[in-house]
């Protein structure tokens, strides 16, 4: 309807305003009850410690990109992923920063598709205006970040089943 020029930034806006709010509102219903769940489980906490950082301030960047690439893919559960991250109590900044960054190629394609729709919002004329790339790239983009994930996740695993021990966990971020 604005195309793409209003769209985008308005589209954006309301995606990284609303995972604030998500996020706000998990983090307050939800307390420290997440958190401690995750550091009565030593895997757990290794597995949230090497994606995000166990200290406050603790790897800025990584958290960053992290939060990032679990925004990317155009099938990743927004909600969800709002309430886990909060209950994993992911610093706010990094939060936010990893949103902006992952959430913007699939809202620009998002919105680029649907200002090529320009008429009625049929099924054939969204399958027509949806270029074949898009679609491999979101399939792609979401393997990507399973594998990203998952292999940070293994590696943690293996440091705790390997007899490593987690230095302790802080005190919640309030």
């Amino acid at each position: 309807a604005f195309g793409f020029g209003i769209g985008m930034p308005a589209a954006l806006a309301g995606f990284f305003g609303g995972s604030l709010i998500g996020y706000g509102v998990a983090h307050v219903i939800g307390g420290d009850r997440g958190y401690k769940l995750i550091n009565e489980h030593p895997k757990w906490r290794a597995v949230r410690d090497s994606l995000v950082g166990g200290e406050v301030g603790a790897g800025f960047f990584r958290t960053t990109m992290i939060v990032a690439l679990l925004r990317m893919p155009p099938n990743s559960p927004f909600a969800l992923t709002n309430l886990v991250m909060a209950a994993a109590r992911v610093p706010r900044m990094p939060f936010a920063l990893g949103t902006l960054i992952g959430m913007t190629p699939r809202t620009a394609a998002a919105v680029y598709i649907a200002t090529l729709v320009k008429g009625g919002l049929s099924k054939d004329t969204i399958r027509e205006a949806t270029p074949w790339w898009m679609v491999v790239a979101g399939i792609v983009a979401a393997f990507a970040v399973l594998g990203v994930v998952g292999w940070i996740a293994t590696q943690a695993m293996k440091r705790v089943t390997n007899g490593a021990r987690p230095k302790p966990a802080p005190d919640p971020v309030p």
